[in-house]
Parts: C-alpha cells; structure tokens; sequence
C-alpha cells in the first residue's frame, strides 16, 4: 500500500442513516456506489467541524485515508478512477502517481503537532519566520498554521479524556488557556462537550482511527 495511504475501510448502509464525521486533518479517496449506478470516485473535502451525512440504504462505499497534508491532483486521480474498474492494487498506484506530501509539509505538521504551544513557536523551532511558514503551509494545504494547531491539540485532549485527569490538567497540558477555552474547542471541532465525550459517542470511536496528531 502506498505511504500516502494511512488507512482504508468500507461499509454498505444496511438502512438509510445519517451518521457524522469529525474533523482529523485528512481527505478521504472515495468509492461510492448507488444501487443501479455507475461506481463513482471522489475526495473528500478537509473538514473544519464535524459534518452530518446521509446515506441510502443499499449503498457501498470503500474509502482510502490520505496522509494529512497530500497534495493530489483531484481531476487527474478521478478521471483516471471513473474511467474504468480497477482493484485495490490499482488504485494505490494511481494514488502514488497523482498525489504527493511534500517534506515541507511533513516537517511544519509535525511541528505544530508537538507540545509547541503556539505557530511562532513551532516556526522558530524549524528556524524560519512565522510568516514564512503561514505561507508556505496555506499554498500547500488551502489552510493555516493555526487551523492545524488548533486540530491536533483538540484531538490530543480528547483523547487524554481517558487518563485520571481533570479537564483542567488537559487543558493546561495540552495548551488552552482554561477549560471553558478546550470545551469551546471540543464543540467546535467535534460537536460534542468534554463531558460527554465517553466511548459510547461515534466523536470518541473515531479519535482513535488514523489521522493527524
């Protein structure tokens, strides 16, 4: 499988539903198929919140998570996909030809993802101005420093819910300015408080899936 390839994963609708999907710093290659349709392809967009869908009853999807941060060229990759079947070993070969991370991105991500605490932080400890890495990060990625700080040190409070903690010790360890500050933040992101945030939610079983952070 290809290295841009974080995870994969399938599902048909046994009834129509409406589920949701957090935000986790990817863009998802999707195969659906509608009954009595052509199979189609498409991408995800990078989600700012979580999102509510629907889905048919009767109706496949496959899905192939990408590396926070691929540069794909969308039209090339779908036109390629739609134009004809291919099996799993096809399709990450065309994702290793139309899509790319490149170093620049790997090195910013992860900086912002480490206990930094802030965008200027994370640029002086990659020795490069705070307005230099904005750039270089939004002409990459459509998004800013501060979208994927935000993102990943949501996703590591969340998941530090877990520890014996208060959520006064995860705010703080993890950057907020106080828990009124993180519980906005949950909301935000993952439509869902702290408080019930416990492993029966569809917010808390995703956390735990491939992503960023």
């Amino acid at each position: 499988m290809s290295s841009i390839i974080i995870d994969s994963w399938w599902a048909t609708a046994a009834a129509n539903e409406t589920f949701l999907v957090i935000p986790d710093g990817c863009r998802d290659l999707i195969l659906k198929i509608l009954p009595g349709q052509k199979p189609h392809w498409f991408i995800s967009p990078l989600q700012s919140r979580t999102n509510f869908l629907c889905s048919q009853a009767g109706v496949y999807s496959e899905g192939y998570r990408l590396q926070p941060g691929t540069v794909i060229d969308e039209h090339a990759l779908t036109c390629a996909l739609n134009h004809q079947q291919h099996n799993e070993a096809d399709v990450a070969a065309l994702i290793a030809q139309y899509c790319h991370r490149p170093p620049a991105v790997s090195e910013i991500l992860q900086a912002l993802a480490c206990e930094t605490g802030s965008v200027a932080k994370a640029a002086a400890q990659l020795g490069v101005q705070t307005r230099t890495l904005q750039r270089q990060l939004l002409k990459l990625t459509g998004t800013s420093p501060n979208f994927w700080l935000m993102l990943a040190r949501a996703r590591k409070a969340a998941r530090m819910l877990t520890q014996p903690l208060t959520l006064s010790e995860i705010a703080y360890l993890q950057g907020f300015s106080d828990q009124p500050h993180m519980c906005r933040e949950f909301v935000r992101w993952f439509n869902i408080s702290p408080a019930k945030l416990n492993p029966d939610t569809a917010q808390f079983v995703q956390l735990q899936h491939s992503g960023y952070s």
